[in-house]
């Protein structure tokens, strides 16, 4: 299998400066975002970053990897299974990737996948955790919530 040149030089197969260049730089960007996802949850600990309880049991899929983890597969799986046991389940997304009329394809999927559970797409989890208690969800589903630590989740899924 041929690799393009970014996936060479992320790999190490590349080599010479530049190479080293760019994995150095990348490296040191991957210590910043680090120090700053550190920085982030101490402050949540400290309690100065306020993490928000919705008076709803809060469900978390997520993974600790980039993408292809079977997300979308298990939010699916556990919304039907609790449906199936007599909950009204709700899905929150942030929505990333959302076209001109604010749905991602992934929230067009999860709405086809499972027609009667509304889905919900705002970076604000909370205020999208509070409307649908509102219109009647006595469950909600986080999808790809694990790293958000604004709503105080009551169990996490993490799929690797």
């Amino acid at each position: 299998m041929m690799l393009r040149p970014y996936e060479r030089i992320i790999s190490g197969d590349a080599r010479g400066p530049l190479a080293l260049l760019v994995r150095l730089f990348l490296s040191l960007l991957t210590l910043l975002y680090l120090a700053a996802l550190l920085c982030r949850k101490f402050l949540y600990r400290l309690r100065l970053l306020r993490t928000h309880k919705v008076e709803l049991p809060v469900v978390s899929v997520g993974n600790i990897t980039l993408g292809g983890t079977g997300k979308t597969p298990c939010v699916v799986a556990l919304a039907r299974t609790l449906q199936k046991r007599g909950f009204k389940v709700a899905v929150l997304m942030r929505g990333y990737g959302a076209s001109v009329d604010g749905v991602s394809e992934e929230a067009a999927e999860l709405k086809r996948l499972l027609p009667n559970v509304p889905v919900y797409c705002d970076k604000n989890r909370v205020r999208s955790a509070k409307k649908a208690k509102e219109d009647g969800a006595d469950v909600v589903i986080l999808d790809d919530g694990f790293q958000h630590w604004r709503i105080k989740r009551d169990l996490d899924i993490a799929l690797v």
